[in-house]
C-alpha cells in the first residue's frame, strides 16, 4: 500500500465469509485469536489489499495459491474464492491509517469481459491491446470513482512470493535464500540480524550461503564458534528457521506492516517469551506494524510477558473474532491492561464458546 504505512482502522466488506468485519483502535503490535474456521488467516488476506490494482491482484492471487498450493494454473476467476461465488458483490475497504485521518473506501469487483461498461473497457485496453481475448477482469474504485481495470491473471505470478506474508507453515527453501541476500548486501543490517539471531540461537559467528549439489539450487548455512564446520539452518528446527524468515521480512517490511499466520507454531513454550521478544524489539527498530494470528493461549501469554519486558504495552492490542447474531462475525478489542487482566483472572478471551 502506496500512501499507507500503518493502520489505525480497517474495515473489510463482503470478503470470503465476512459480510463486515471491522477493526477498531488498532496498535504496532497486534495479535489476533478466534476459534477455528472463525476467518483468522482470512483477515490477514483482506490485509493484503492495495490502492494499486496490480499489486492488490498479485497479493490476492499469491495468497490463493499459499492456501491451496498450487503450482501453474490456467486461466479461471480466482477472484470468486474470495467473493464467496456471490453475484453483484464488491469487496470493500476501508481504512484510516497515520498519514490519513480521513476514511478512504475502496472497492473492487469481478466480472467477465463482456459485461464491462464502456468505461471499464477503454480503461482495460490500456493495458491488453486484445482485450476481449481476457475471459475475467477485476476494476478498482476509489469512493465510488473507477480507477483502474485489469485481466486479472498475472503470469508472473509473483504474488505468492511477496514479503509482506508470513503462512503458518514456514518450510525451508530456497527463497528465504533470495530474502536474506537482501540484508546481507548492507554491512550494518547484517550485523544487526546476526545479533538478534544469536539472542535464539547463542554464539553465532557468521552466516553464509553455499552453493548445493543441484545447480541453481543454494542453502543457508551457520558458523558457531568452537565449530570447524558450518551448520545447514535447518539443523536448527522449525522455530529457529521462522524466527530467521520473519527477523528478515521485518526489515524488508520497513515503516510498513507484516503479516504472519500462526505466529507461534514449530516454537517450543519454553522459547516462547524470547522468540516474541526479539520480534517485538526488531519491529520497533524497523518501525513495522504487527498483524500475528494464534490460537494458542501460551503463546498469547509470552507475548504478554514479553511486551512487558521490553515495556512496549501501549502499542499493543488484541483482538478475538467471534461468531455472533445471524452467524456475522465480529472483531472484540482489546487494550493491554484489558488484555492483561483477562489473562490473570483465567477468563477464557480466545473467541471459543
Amino acid at each position: 500500500m502506496k500512501e499507507t504505512k500503518h493502520l489505525n482502522y480497517f474495515k473489510v466488506e463482503n470478503f470470503k465469509s465476512f459480510d463486515s468485519l471491522e477493526l477498531n483502535d488498532i496498535g504496532q503490535f497486534n495479535l489476533i485469536s478466534g476459534d477455528n474456521n472463525v476467518g483468522k488467516t482470512s483477515l490477514l488476506e483482506a490485509l493484503f489489499f492495495d490502492s494499486d490494482l496490480t499489486n492488490l491482484l498479485d497479493n490476492l492471487f499469491g495468497a490463493f495459491r499459499i492456501r491451496n498450493d498450487l503450482g501453474k494454473t490456467s486461466e479461471f476467476n480466482y477472484l470468486d474464492f474470495y467473493i464467496g461465488n456471490k453475484s453483484n458483490r464488491e469487496i470493500k475497504f476501508y481504512f484510516k491509517s497515520n498519514l490519513n485521518s480521513s476514511d478512504k473506501i475502496y472497492s473492487l469487483k469481478s466480472c467477465q469481459v463482456e459485461s464491462l461498461s464502456d468505461k471499464e473497457r477503454e480503461k482495460l485496453k490500456t493495458h491488453f491491446v486484445h482485450a476481449h481475448e481476457h475471459k475475467f477482469v477485476a476494476s478498482l474504485y476509489e469512493n465510488s470513482k473507477l480507477i483502474d481495470v485489469q485481466y486479472q491473471f498475472h503470469n508472473n505470478q509473483k504474488g505468492a512470493d511477496f514479503f509482506r506474508f508470513i503462512p503458518s507453515k514456514t518450510y525451508y527453501s530456497s527463497k528465504l535464500v533470495n530474502y536474506f541476500n537482501y540484508i546481507y548486501k548492507s554491512k550494518i543490517e547484517y550485523e544487526t540480524f546476526v545479533r538478534e539471531l544469536e539472542l535464539f540461537i547463542p554464539n553465532i559467528e557468521d552466516i553464509i550461503v553455499l552453493n548445493t549439489s543441484v545447480p541453481g539450487i543454494t542453502s543457508l548455512e551457520l558458523r558457531i564458534k568452537n565449530l570447524d564446520s558450518s551448520i545447514p539452518l535447518s539443523m536448527f528446527g522449525e522455530g529457529s528457521v521462522k524466527l530467521f524468515r520473519i527477523l528478515v521480512q521485518l526489515k524488508m517490511a520497513k515503516d510498513r506492516y507484516l503479516l504472519i499466520d500462526e505466529i507461534g507454531s514449530g516454537v517450543h513454550y519454553s522459547r516462547l517469551k524470547q522468540f516474541w521478544r526479539i520480534i517485538l524489539e526488531s519491529a520497533k527498530a524497523n518501525n513495522v506494524q504487527l498483524f500475528a494470528t494464534t490460537h494458542s493461549l501460551e503463546c498469547m501469554k509470552y507475548f504478554k510477558e514479553a511486551l512487558e519486558e521490553v515495556e512496549m504495552q501501549k502499542g499493543a492490542r488484541y483482538f478475538v473474532l467471534e461468531k455472533v447474531k445471524d452467524e456475522n462475525i465480529k472483531a472484540f478489542t482489546y487494550n493491554f491492561e484489558q488484555f492483561a487482566s483477562n489473562l490473570e483472572l483465567g477468563n477464557e478471551i480466545r473467541g471459543y464458546n
